[in-house]
């Protein structure tokens, strides 16, 4: 039973983020050509896998010429670590790769997330302004026409701004501009929560730790025995653990999202940190399709309309060039409640 509330503490500031992993840019648009043609226009990857699929059906046994280009870029103002920049590509070692128009070696750095995923050192070629990967090769049954990646110490700003869709998901229209990372967020920062996606980390695919110092009362410690719970809405995350003062409090990953953190706290100034575990949601997608944050995905998802869509206001087409992230971050604002025991 829980008894009468002697006082509560917002943890409604500054908090300083430090996150596990390298940020990550999403390449999923690309320009092609092949057998000496002309660049085509912008266009989705996944038009140009299907694209190619449909061709080499009708040309079985030839290996013609591929070339696939895809464009970034960096904000001239902002002071990033170059050299922590990494394309991540399948299959290099089946391309020739430059980076504005100089030559990159193929030979990878191992593998990130995936073991398909090779690393390629790119940061002593990637400029201030625009910037262009260009991937050339023979198509052969190994090649892989897909997304490709840039990892590194960088943020991620859109062009366009963000906005709440539904199922807790964060939506624009996209443009997206590597910038300096951000190292700290405000609670409260996007729509009544504290986010991490629209606020420079919109494809990170790795762990986060929020930390926020608070000052506690005194006569919380004292007088009538009292307990301490440090309570929260759920997260926008897989799971997460706490600390306090650097020692391990626990993890939650369903309801209710409160822990017990008396033996923890001091009379002054505490440390919370609160490891937000996150996943490849935001890194993968699916990105584009018309409903935002659909229910499946998997080997048989279609940006067409299926057969069991016989709603009306299905599109026969339902890929959107807008893109479509989930929340990463706090729900709420979390507190800490001092009751009566």
């Amino acid at each position: 039973v829980r008894e009468k509330t002697v006082g509560t503490v917002a943890l409604a500031g500054l908090w300083s983020v430090a996150c596990d992993e390298p940020n990550a840019l999403t390449l999923d648009y690309c320009r092609w050509a092949s057998d000496g043609g002309k660049l085509s226009a912008r266009q989705p990857t996944l038009k140009v896998l299907r694209e190619w699929t449909r061709r080499m059906q009708d040309q079985s046994g030839r290996s013609p010429d591929l070339v696939l280009e895809y464009a970034f870029e960096v904000d001239p103002t902002a002071s990033i670590d170059f050299g922590s920049i990494m394309l991540i590509v399948e299959t290099p070692e089946l391309f020739a790769i430059t980076v504005n128009g100089q030559k990159v070696s193929s030979q990878d750095q191992g593998w990130w997330r995936d073991i398909a995923f090779r690393k390629i050192p790119i940061g002593a070629n990637v400029q201030p302004g625009a910037n262009v990967i260009r991937l050339v090769g023979k198509w052969t049954p190994r090649t892989e026409i897909e997304s490709i990646y840039l990892t590194g110490d960088f943020g991620v700003r859109a062009v366009a701004p963000y906005r709440e869709g539904d199922r807790r998901t964060v939506l624009t229209e996209g443009g997206f501009v590597l910038c300096e990372r951000s190292n700290a967020v405000q609670t409260g920062n996007f729509a009544s929560g504290t986010d991490l996606t629209s606020h420079g980390y919109p494809f990170y695919a790795g762990n986060a730790e929020l930390t926020q110092s608070i000052t506690v009362p005194a006569d919380w410690f004292h007088g009538d025995q009292k307990r301490i719970l440090l309570d929260m809405e759920p997260p926008d995350a897989v799971l997460v653990r706490a600390r306090i003062n650097g020692e391990d409090v626990g993890a939650k990953a369903w309801r209710p999202f409160r822990f017990d953190v008396t033996r923890w706290m001091k009379p002054g100034d505490n440390e919370i940190t609160l490891k937000l575990f996150g996943s490849c949601r935001n890194l993968l997608g699916p990105h584009h399709h018309w409903r935002g944050e659909v229910l499946y995905t998997g080997p048989a998802f279609s940006f067409t309309k299926s057969s069991d869509e016989d709603e009306p206001q299905v599109p026969q087409n339902t890929w959107v060039d807008r893109y479509c992230f989930v929340r990463f971050g706090l729900s709420g604002v979390p507190e800490l409640q001092c009751e009566m025991v």
